[in-house]
């Protein structure tokens, strides 16, 4: 179990039947191929595998095959990183059902709200060059309506701003609108009010992060995604990360499935509609892969990008400002890996994604130097039992340092 770590608007985006319908392509059925048995589950290995790791390895991924026989996924795939050295790559099942193509490594899949700390990390490198001030009202980098308590990009990268968050039949809406500046994406919530004051509470919001995206973007002089590419996918080596597209055009991307009936993949599946994020793309707008959700953490770990105090900001939860503590930081969620059998508790910091087409669940264990990611190609998974079972896997061949 997994506590402190969660999908954010999930149980807000996909709450109705009808929802759930005008989600995917009804009557449009795709069925697993038939399979008694978890070892029928095929499976392409990254050549690096640690041998050190390999015992590790081989229980990690029967555990894997066991998830995807047991929750009816179409397919899975699975990076983890020891002492900032990825040791295990590995894509489970399928990627497209009815053509037969199998899950790689290299296989993209839709991450959802694992863009938030990316943004976040976007934000960080701006802040470290003093071009940034994480401090001052929005207002001062972009034309965003007044409130009546200003907000802050750190208020907005810990959940603390009171904007809203997005609404069921807003994904619906919006999936014919293009947006193709960081401002055009701040009409869909400027004019509303807060749900709370800034920094008396603190609650996710997609919009939160869109805004973040826009501050990025006006600091930086240039688009957001531009940034984002040169300044923090590309010196991380995330060679496999970039905006989804719509209408395709890009190799190594997973089909998107949907649940059948009440968010319920062991119900069946439907190839999912591909909804367009590009109205939301600092906030859930991402293709990526399992190898480059490690290296965003390896990346900072390893004092590459961001100096060691920066990434202590974005990994340290937020207080409120009466000073009650929270468990969000900038980006990140920080909870524990609880163990059924009574355990030791794992601390973690991280973060769970969900959006139509796909989930994907990040780990960060920083007392053992191990991080996890998990991504899967259709809604409503479960990913983060997957992750933390992992993670625990390979703890305990990776004993605790100072």
């Amino acid at each position: 179990m997994v506590r402190g770590i969660g999908y954010g608007k999930c149980a807000i985006v996909m709450a109705s039947a009808m929802l759930l319908a005008a989600c995917s392509d009804l009557g449009d059925l795709a069925r697993l191929p038939a399979r008694t048995a978890p070892e029928d589950v095929p499976s392409r290995r990254s050549a690096a595998t640690a041998q050190a790791y390999l015992p590790t390895v081989e229980a990690a991924a029967a555990a894997v095959r066991q998830t995807l026989v047991d929750q009816n996924l179409p397919g899975l795939s699975v990076a983890v990183a020891v002492d900032g050295r990825e040791v295990w790559a590995e894509g489970f099942g399928w990627a497209d059902l009815r053509r037969g193509d199998m899950v790689t490594p290299e296989t993209r899949f839709r991450v959802g709200d694992i863009a938030a700390p990316m943004t976040a990390v976007a934000a960080a490198v701006l802040a470290e060059g003093d071009v940034l001030d994480l401090d001052v009202p929005v207002q001062t980098y972009v034309a965003f309506p007044a409130t009546a308590v200003p907000i802050t990009t750190r208020q907005l990268m810990s959940s603390q701003s009171g904007l809203r968050d997005l609404a069921a039949e807003e994904q619906e809406m919006m999936r014919q609108d293009v947006c193709v500046d960081d401002t055009s994406r701040l009409a869909f919530f400027a004019d509303d009010d807060l749900a709370f004051t800034p920094g008396t509470d603190a609650r996710y919001s997609t919009y939160g992060w869109v805004l973040a995206g826009a501050m990025i973007g006006a600091s930086a002089g240039e688009p957001y995604a531009a940034f984002i590419a040169r300044e923090v996918f590309r010196p991380l080596g995330m060679t496999g990360t970039v905006p989804d597209q719509v209408n395709g055009g890009l190799p190594d991307v997973a089909t998107l499935y949907y649940p059948v009936m009440m968010a319920n993949t062991r119900r069946g599946l439907e190839t999912a509609s591909r909804v367009n994020l590009s109205c939301l793309l600092p906030a859930e707008g991402f293709l990526s892969t399992p190898s480059d959700m490690v290296r965003l953490v390896t990346g900072l770990t390893d004092g590459s990008l961001l100096k060691a105090e920066t990434v202590d900001m974005l990994f340290t939860p937020a207080t409120l400002d009466d000073g009650t503590s929270t468990d969000t930081a900038l980006g990140w969620q920080v909870g524990s890996i609880l163990d059924a059998s009574g355990g030791q508790p794992l601390r973690f910091i991280g973060r769970a994604g969900a959006v139509f087409g796909g989930t994907a669940t990040l780990l960060f264990l920083p007392e053992h130097h191990v991080v996890v990611a998990v991504a899967t190609n259709v809604s409503w998974a479960d990913t983060e039992t997957v992750a933390g079972s992992i993670a625990r896997l390979f703890a305990k061949a990776r004993p605790a340092v100072p």
